[in-house]
This record gives C-alpha cells, sequence and structure tokens, in this order.
C-alpha cells in the first residue's frame, strides 16, 4: 500500500501494465489524516516513510506505543565533504552519481557539497564544468545523463528553488535553465550549482531535482 505525498497514479498505472494481479499494490491519496488513519490501522504490520523529522518523530511515537515494525528516513539532504587534499577529479566523477542520480529526484543523495575555503572556487569550478558536460536528454538513449523530472509541478518547485538562491544572492554557476532543443518533457539543465550565502539554504538544500549546493567549510580537514 502506497500513500504519496503527491500523485503518484503514473506508479499504480506502471505496476498494472505490468501485469500485477490486482489489490497486490494499492496507492491511496490524500492529506495528513489519511497518513496517521494507515499508520494507525490494525491491518498495518510494517511502516516505512520518507519525509521530515516532524512527521516522522510523530509516526515513530505511534508504531512504538503498537509495538510496529518502522523504518524511517528523515530530514534534509546528505552532503558530499571535499577534504583539503582530495583528488578532484576522482572526486567530480563520483560526484556525478552521488547528486545526480535518477536525475537528483532520490531522497539520499549528496545534493549539498562542503568545501574547504582553500579549495572552494577550484571545486565550484570543476562541478560547473561536469554539469555543462552531461547530456540532457531522452531517458531511453544510452549517450543521456540527465533525463526528464518526473512531472511539470516537480519542475516548477526546482526552477523556484533557484529562484529562491538568486532572491538571497546565490550565484548560478552552470545549468539552471530549460534546454531550448527539447520542448517535450520536464527538463532542465543540470545541476543549476548554487553558491548559497547562507546555511542551510531553504529545505535544508532538498529540491529533489538535478541541483548542486555548494558551501565554504570554515575549517581546514585533511584525512
Amino acid at each position: 500500500m502506497i500513500k504519496p505525498a503527491r500523485d503518484a497514479f503514473a506508479f499504480a498505472s506502471a505496476a498494472e501494465a505490468c501485469g500485477f494481479p490486482p489489490a497486490v499494490i494499492n496507492v491511496i491519496t490524500g492529506g495528513r489524516d489519511v497518513g496517521a488513519y494507515l499508520v494507525a490501522h490494525p491491518l498495518v504490520n510494517k511502516v516505512a516513510f520518507t519525509g521530515s523529522t516532524a512527521a516522522g518523530r510523530a509516526i515513530g511515537e505511534i508504531c512504538g506505543r503498537l509495538l510496529r515494525p518502522v523504518t524511517l528516513e528523515l530530514g534534509g539532504k546528505s552532503a558530499a565533504i571535499v577534504l583539503d587534499d582530495a583528488d578532484l577529479a576522482e572526486t567530480v566523477r563520483g560526484l556525478s552519481w552521488a547528486s545526480l542520480l535518477d536525475n537528483g529526484q532520490t531522497c539520499y543523495l549528496s545534493s549539498r557539497i562542503l568545501a574547504p575555503r582553500t579549495r572552494y572556487d577550484e571545486v565550484v569550478d570543476a562541478v560547473a564544468d561536469l554539469a555543462r558536460s552531461l547530456r540532457v536528454g531522452d531517458p531511453l538513449d544510452p549517450a543521456t545523463r540527465v533525463g526528464p523530472l518526473v512531472t511539470q509541478q516537480q519542475r516548477k518547485r526546482v526552477e523556484g528553488f533557484i529562484t529562491a538562491g538568486r532572491a538571497e544572492g546565490a550565484r548560478v554557476v552552470a545549468g539552471g535553465g530549460r534546454p531550448k532543443d527539447l520542448d517535450r518533457g520536464w527538463y532542465i539543465e543540470p545541476p543549476s550549482l548554487l553558491t548559497w550565502p547562507r546555511t542551510p539554504p531553504p529545505s535544508g538544500g532538498r529540491s529533489s531535482g538535478p541541483c548542486s549546493l555548494s558551501s565554504r567549510t570554515t575549517t581546514s580537514t585533511t584525512r
């Protein structure tokens, strides 16, 4: 049983098209009241939740009282920490997967990059070069590195994240626009790299899109 925060009917349609028997996968939509009802329902044997810490705490309390198994994935985005003595070429190659898997729509991705002041400009330039090198296009094309976002609403959400950053003085180093040669699909140029003037950025850096946020660290760190 799946209770999404937003529309997931495409997932249900895909499951049906793949031949899943009726009622094996059920999608239930609604607000917080529906989620709370499901968490406490006596026929639910296990709860898995991805979302805010506040909601996770409430769900954990209910499942603890009911002695019901629960898995919680909470909070903002993970950070990739670049050390003073890092091999930057190797680090950037890793970030191409660690930050942009599934077009940035994976909740555990390292969309925040923390770099030492001594190498900050070097890191920003390297990741910006990576962004410019990634091909955006049809996800069925083996040469494509970044496909579309899942919905129009999701692209608007990512573009709103970029707009909020600019309003606070963030600098878009690479990407951030809509590819001019792709008029069908919810595409955006990656990774919309921002040098954010404050920490943490809105939503803990959670844009759920191909965005990488860079910040300077105040201390020098080595392996």
